[in-house]
């Protein structure tokens, strides 16, 4: 509902006419109309005029109210002029108010007032109804955050974003499924906060900083069957043919942020972050066969002192991925899964390392890690199921709830059950009757998961730092009726430098020798020396009924 929420005022600002447009202002507005009442919004207009082939709308006020989220977007005008060669041009003025209100029995009600000033925004739509592209152009995109206000504190003025040449082409398609093209949108960015405010201890703090995007460039597509509700049922809606891919590139970005404060008894604090980065880029897609996500960065740089630390803290990296491929949609035979994670050249400042290797005992270079694993899955249940979905909300809120017996209430106090004296003071001997600690945990062990592992392997797993070099491969499946619990197969280890780091970390101080010397017994009973000066090898088997051996000898 919230995604669905924030689409829709990013479309309503950007004027993008809505899927059924056609070619005339008063069906391009009956058709928008009639898009976002049937996603849930109550429009109405305080006035019209339509004067030849113009028509001007005043006091528009789009409204969604669910359990969630209430939600009003307001723009004074919209004026839809036919240009006379079959196009149709939209704009809205110079400014629109949105009002939000999001509900949290938890932490109650929190309230959010914006202006988005759009001054020169348009959109030149071309084509049927049936084909429609339309080409929206700001110049700039400001979104101020007039006030949030929650149930202890309000902010006035507290930030702004401002989006500068923004560009977007849309083009849709109708039919069943309906489809929806999105190619060059493009903008700059600049985002700005400023807090303050006062402490629930007494002190006070205060807040500012901005982040800088060069470039920001989104290409997607939607393909959306017909009765087919995501929001509602996302499963459904896959089953029945949805499928959504998207492409965003964020160019060079800095940013800064400082900090200063009191605490209760006046005494100042100070502190700031600054980081930087070449790039990032995003690509996903989801459908039936299964969701992928890919994310890969660019080198980044970060630093954060504080009059609190002993030394700034900094630290870079070169490059770093991240994917995932996994199924989303219950099937009897399995189906594969892919998750990879690399980081490439990570560096520590000086300052941090001289903490505890002040000469330079360990090596600096650059650390990194590479993992790489795939295997198979059985989907037992559709991964976006309204009720699974349900049942993990219920799952992750399970600590504020009391458990069915008493055992413990919500304000902290014990019950009278035994477990704790009766005036309902907290037991003297350092016990903690049942709570919602433990009703986590119950919810979490009775929630089912969705997935059944059949294999996996890891074709890469290789991690180096401090002189040291890890690395294993290896594949295991899944064994008769204990399954993963009791596994079938082999994985093979070599560590190179291990002794060497183990003997520096020693020289340093960071750990005891006599704790070290505990840590090579059980080396010496999982590995055996390799083939170079420091090298260790591991070969850990998996066999039918549970055993496992090492290096040839059983260890279980």
């Amino acid at each position: 509902m919230h995604l669905r929420a924030t689409s829709s005022i990013i479309a309503l600002l950007a004027t993008a006419t809505p899927v059924l447009a056609d070619v005339t202002p008063a069906e391009v507005w009956q058709s928008w109309s009639e898009y976002y009442k049937a996603s849930g919004y109550t429009v109405t207009e305080g006035s019209r005029q339509e004067t030849g082939d113009n028509l001007v709308l005043n006091d528009v006020v789009l409204t969604m109210d669910t359990p969630e989220l209430d939600l009003d977007v307001s723009f004074p005008q919209i004026t839809l002029a036919a240009m006379g060669d079959g196009r149709v041009r939209t704009t809205t003025g110079d400014e629109s108010k949105v009002k939000a209100i999001a509900h949290d029995e938890g932490t109650g009600d929190v309230t959010i007032d914006m202006t988005i000033a759009h001054p020169g925004t348009e959109v030149i739509s071309s084509g049927t109804a049936a084909d429609l592209t339309s080409a929206t152009k700001a110049p700039t995109l400001k979104i101020n955050l007039d006030n949030v206000v929650t149930q202890d504190e309000t902010f006035a003025n507290l930030g702004a974003l401002t989006l500068t040449d923004m560009t977007l082409t849309e083009h849709v398609v109708q039919g069943d499924p309906l489809k929806v093209d999105v190619e060059g949108a493009t903008a700059r960015a600049e985002l700005v906060l400023n807090a303050e405010g006062k402490e629930e201890a007494g002190g006070d703090y205060k807040v500012a900083g901005n982040l800088v995007i060069d470039s920001i460039k989104t290409n997607g597509s939607f393909a959306l069957p017909a009765n087919a509700m995501a929001d509602e049922d996302m499963a459904k809606a896959l089953r029945a043919g949805m499928k959504l891919a998207g492409n965003i590139q964020i160019g060079p970005m800095t940013g800064g942020f400082d900090g200063s404060g009191t605490d209760a008894e006046g005494e100042a604090s100070t502190g700031a972050m600054k980081a930087d980065a070449k790039g990032i880029t995003l690509d996903f897609d989801m459908s039936q066969a299964g969701l992928n996500y890919q994310v890969d960065s660019d080198a980044s740089n970060f630093e954060i002192t504080s009059s609190d630390m002993p030394m700034p803290i900094s630290y870079g990296v070169e490059s770093s991925s991240a994917s995932l491929q996994m199924p989303v949609s219950a099937q009897e035979e399995p189906q594969p899964f892919k998750v990879n994670y690399s980081i490439a050249g990570l560096t520590l400042g000086d300052a941090i390392w001289d903490m505890f290797d002040k000469e330079k005992v360990l090596s600096r270079d650059p650390a990194s890690l590479d993992i790489d694993l795939t295997g198979n899955l059985r989907v037992k249940q559709d991964l976006f199921d309204p009720a699974l979905m349900e049942t993990a909300e219920n799952a992750a809120e399970a600590p504020a709830e009391t458990p069915a017996d008493g055992a413990a209430p919500t304000d902290g106090t014990a019950p009278a059950d035994g477990t704790a004296p009766a005036d309902g003071t907290a037991p003297t001997d350092g016990t903690t009757p049942a709570d919602g600690a433990e009703a986590t945990e119950t919810a979490a062990e009775e929630m089912p998961s969705p997935f059944e592992p059949i294999d996996f392997t890891i074709n890469q797993f290789a991690l180096s730092g401090a002189g040291a070099n890890i690395t294993a491969s290896g594949t295991l499946a899944a064994s008769g009726e204990a399954g993963m619990e009791t596994p079938v197969g082999q994985i093979n280890a070599r560590g190179e430098g291990v002794n060497g780091l183990l003997d520096n970390l020693v020289k340093i101080g960071v750990v005891p020798a006599e704790q070290i010397q505990g840590v090579r017994m059980m080396m010496a009973m999982f590995t055996k020396a390799g083939d170079t000066p420091d090298s260790l090898t591991m070969d850990i088997e998996f066999r039918e009924g549970g055993s496992i051996f090492a290096n040839g000898q059983q260890v279980k």
